[in-house]
């Protein structure tokens, strides 16, 4: 715990500029350090760091899409198969949540099982099934969530983003406002494109045609 507190203050000093911010992050490690070096021996008894923030880029060719996106940590069991490992200062997302918005860990093990993350020194790792995507949450009150990962899971996430990237490639697929959002307060990265305020979520839906 000491060393990992030492780092905190070093990357503190070097990358936080201001002192208040600085003292709520530290007396947050504080508060989780204990758990998160216990829980870290725990893990490495099963799986090793295989991977620390290694980003992946996965190219599809029907439709022409890459997929991008940065692990926080990937660990690798005796078998050879992986665990993709997410950090989270906030709230862990419900399974409902990752069933229906979250979808970042299954994405990730769709990179990483095609050998699309790439290693530190611009090597591709090389693929590998994906047997378990994880939360380590860093609230209040610390834990980690598991959740296992079937072949079948992954195929059908993997159909499922091909077929919406398809249906938005086509021309009669429209792009609708503030669509599937998780709660009505929620703000959009488009909100002011779209104009919201001059409209609610309770006003029916308008269909106008574009012209190519």
């Amino acid at each position: 715990v000491q060393t990992l507190m030492a780092i905190t203050d070093a990357v503190l000093e070097a990358d936080c500029p201001w002192p208040a911010a600085r003292r709520l992050w530290r007396a947050r490690m504080e508060r989780v350090g204990h758990w998160l070096v216990d829980w870290h021996l725990r893990q490495m008894q099963t799986a090793q760091p295989a991977h620390l923030e290694v980003n992946g880029k996965l190219r599809f060719d029907m439709p022409d899409f890459t997929l991008t996106g940065i692990a926080d940590r990937i660990d690798a069991f005796d078998d050879g198969t992986l665990s993709i490992l997410d950090y989270k200062t906030g709230r862990i997302p419900t399974q409902k949540e990752q069933e229906n918005f979250d979808k970042q860990l299954p994405l990730g093990a769709l990179i990483a099982e095609a050998g699309a993350y790439l290693r530190k020194d611009g090597t591709p790792a090389p693929p590998a099934q994906v047997r378990q995507l994880a939360y380590v949450h860093l609230g209040t009150t610390p834990k980690a969530t598991e959740y296992p990962v079937a072949p079948d899971d992954l195929a059908t996430l993997r159909d499922g983003l091909l077929k919406l990237i398809t249906a938005f490639r086509s021309g009669a697929q429209g792009y609708t406002a503030r669509r599937a959002m998780f709660s009505e307060k929620d703000a959009g990265d488009y909100d002011h494109l779209a104009r919201f305020g001059e409209w609610d979520a309770a006003d029916p839906a308008q269909v106008i045609e574009v012209e190519p």
